[in-house]
């Protein structure tokens, strides 16, 4: 495996990173604008591209950020991930843009909660404890009210006798921060850049040779990680189940 391409549009910025497997050679991007993916997502992508010198078909996966985060941010980075792959027969994986922003974080506090905005008084939030280069998930992703927050850790981490070296509360600019008690804040990292690390850690083997039979299994059940059940509902009728690309006989 070579070349891998992270993207991410669940916040605010599209985030992206190319990276070469075996040399660690390495461009990232991160939008101009807010709210801008669907501007600069292509052309951001392409530079990517030119930099390293390559083609997409010389893409050996690509991995893209499910969520949760924005729902018109989401859309746009799956419906172009799957062109991407469509066009290049490149099989794509998905990786937790909250796991991605508690991994990418390069302080020393321990407790790592991430938020995002999910409107109507309310937050997506999960919580991860960060031990040497493992990263365990506590609380996965979901909506609480802000005031409700707090609590969720600290029960959390009472149920499993786990314990914090400093807490850190990862979020989005502007993002009216929650009452959490001894966090400090902190702004979201490149969160592509974090999806590449999770893989890194997994070092899943994907041969080459098999990538268009990968990529019909992966884009057949690519699916955003939305939360909100009503937003998900619609979704699954719009494509009634249909897979994007059937894998060959």
């Amino acid at each position: 495996m070579t070349w891998v391409l992270a993207l991410d549009c669940s916040s605010k910025f599209a985030y992206g990173a190319l990276r070469h497997r075996r040399s660690g050679a390495q461009f990232l991007f991160q939008s101009a604008g807010e709210n801008s993916h669907s501007e600069s997502l292509h052309s951001a992508v392409r530079q990517l591209l030119e930099r390293a010198g390559i083609q997409c078909s010389q893409l050996a996966l690509i991995l893209l950020g499910e969520g949760p985060g924005s729902f018109t941010g989401l859309r746009i980075g799956f419906s172009f991930a799957q062109g991407l792959a469509l066009g290049s027969q490149v099989a794509v994986r998905p990786f937790s843009s909250f796991a991605a922003a508690a991994l990418a974080f390069e302080g020393a506090e321990t407790l790592r909660i991430v938020l995002s905005d999910a409107r109507r008084g309310e937050c997506f939030f999960s919580a991860y404890l960060k031990t040497g280069p493992e990263l365990k998930e506590i609380i996965a992703p979901q909506i609480l009210s802000g005031v409700k927050i707090e609590a969720a850790v600290s029960e959390a981490l009472r149920a499993r006798g786990l314990a914090a070296k400093g807490i850190v509360a990862i979020c989005e600019q502007g993002l009216e921060l929650p009452t959490i008690a001894k966090a400090r804040r902190a702004d979201l990292p490149n969160l592509a850049l974090g999806g590449m690390r999770l893989f890194e850690l997994e070092s899943p083997d994907i041969k080459d040779d098999r990538r268009e039979e990968a990529a019909a299994l992966q884009l057949a059940q690519l699916t955003p990680l939305y939360i909100r059940e009503v937003a998900a509902r619609k979704i699954a009728d719009r494509v009634s189940g249909t897979p994007i690309l059937r894998p060959r006989e």
